[in-house]
């Protein structure tokens, strides 16, 4: 028996709440609130240090894709060992950021950071773990301040409708079903809920006799669309949840590369030395709070690469860090690229070693008997180099007994323009020294300064 369905008259009733997540790309300002400090705004200072206190003014952030930058393109990261939330750079950001609904900045699903003091003025960096020996750390909450971030307070007032909605009509053989095609066209992804409750008089005649089918459905259906996007939805209740993959990477100024730290082996490493502990006759001078400052940006070097290497995992390489590990078997080789500008001028290797009370931003440990001694390599090393296929030594300068609080002039020579130049350092006795380099106040690590 054929059914023919001699007309449709279709009454929906539909509303739709948006529920909004954080988009995948949106701009922002980041408020500071905690126990023990006055709630505000997270401001930069120049070099990229994210810094709470007075006198900050906001500064603007992005998430994409879990990774934050600044307004100035340098990528946001958490740095090792202290776990410092900061901008550099050059930097590949750190993943793994997010901003809930509720507003709250995230890392890795936990809300929880610290503001630890950067001076005795009243200035915090924010940090994801509390910094050994800062007593004064305490914790605080992050939240998206304003721009595309901000989601609404409550639902809107009314529902916006699909970008297209298509209801077909057709003769059919059977009980008459209804398609609806939904598409959207957004700039950036999006999580919509949708509750469609839809009501079809339908009439059906039917030889000898004519009857009234009612046809109730409803949808209720999370899914999370990324644009270009169709979703064709049957009547039918069913809950489906489509999410996009996470995208990763990680790093500091000019580096881009990230890997884990060199196992670092407990026996020490006995090594016999031709020349003897050599304590330097003096200090540099400094600003009486650093032990030595380094001159303004075109006068001296950082380390494009710092490498490390592993007597006891010979031929693993480590590519380049933000630490330097010097003991236990550890030396650490750093990477400078002499400009053509530096020409004419008297090059000094220096070494800056001050104590973590002298330190506003970074980490040293130093631990141990022996010296530190310091060699030039015959070339540059480069992030596949391992303990087993590093250069070999063209000078050697000897050791210094090296100890926290102070500054050393290792070597002055004419500056090897257009060249890349490596240094290695390495620890004699059971001397283990590690440390992060950073040229705030105050500067800790290798340099080469122009003279």
């Amino acid at each position: 028996m054929k059914y023919t369905l001699q007309s449709l008259a279709l009454a929906s009733v539909a509303s739709a709440r948006v529920l909004h997540t954080r988009q995948s790309s949106c701009c922002f300002g980041i408020n500071v609130s905690g126990d023990g400090v006055e709630g505000g705004s997270l401001g930069q200072i120049s070099d990229g240090q994210n810094r709470f206190g007075p006198g900050q003014s906001g500064a603007s952030y992005c998430i994409n894709n879990g990774q934050i930058t600044d307004k100035n393109g340098r990528g946001c990261v958490i740095t090792g060992p202290t776990d410092q939330f900061q901008c550099d750079q050059g930097a590949s950001p750190t993943e793994g950021f997010s901003i809930t609904s509720s507003g709250q900045v995230e890392f890795n699903g936990d809300d929880q950071f610290y503001a630890c003091p950067s001076d005795d003025n009243g200035n915090y960096n924010i940090y994801t773990k509390p910094v050994e020996n800062m007593p004064k750390c305490v914790k605080v909450s992050l939240s998206s301040a304003d721009g595309t971030c901000a989601a609404p307070s409550s639902a809107p007032a009314s529902s916006a409708p699909p970008a297209t909605t298509a209801v077909s009509v057709s003769t059919a053989t059977q009980a008459p079903s209804l398609s609806v095609s939904v598409s959207t066209e957004q700039c950036q992804p999006s999580t919509v809920v949708k509750t469609v409750t839809q009501q079809n008089n339908v009439t059906v005649t039917l030889p000898p006799v004519t009857e009234q089918v009612i046809q109730k459905t409803t949808v209720e259906q999370p899914t999370t669309i990324e644009q270009p996007t169709t979703v064709q939805q049957r009547p039918v209740t069913e809950t489906k949840s489509v999410q996009q993959p996470p995208v990763t990477e990680f790093v500091t100024e000019q580096v881009t590369t990230s890997v884990a730290k060199p196992t670092v082996s407990q026996a020490p490493v006995t090594e016999t030395k031709v020349s003897s502990v050599q304590q330097p006759s003096a200090t540099p001078s400094g600003t009486g709070n650093c032990p030595r400052d380094l001159p303004n940006m075109d006068s001296y070097l950082k380390p494009r690469l710092i490498i490390p290497v592993d007597s006891n995992n010979p031929d693993t390489a480590y590519g380049t860090q933000y630490n330097a590990y010097i003991g236990n078997g550890n030396s650490t080789i750093f990477d400078f690229d002499v400009p053509q500008s530096y020409k004419g001028k008297q090059c000094e290797l220096v070494f800056t070693f001050p104590t973590q009370s002298q330190l506003e931003t970074s980490f040293v440990s130093e631990s141990g008997n022996g010296g530190v001694e310091f060699k030039q390599l015959k070339e540059a090393a480069d992030e596949k180099t391992t303990f087993n296929t590093q250069p070999g030594v063209t000078k050697n300068f000897g050791e210094k007994g090296v100890s926290t609080g102070n500054a050393y002039s290792i070597t002055t020579g004419d500056c090897a323009v257009g060249q890349t130049i490596s240094y290695e350092l390495t620890a004699t006795g059971d001397k283990t020294i590690e440390f992060f380099q950073d040229y705030n106040p105050c500067s800790i690590g290798l340099w080469v300064i122009a003279n």
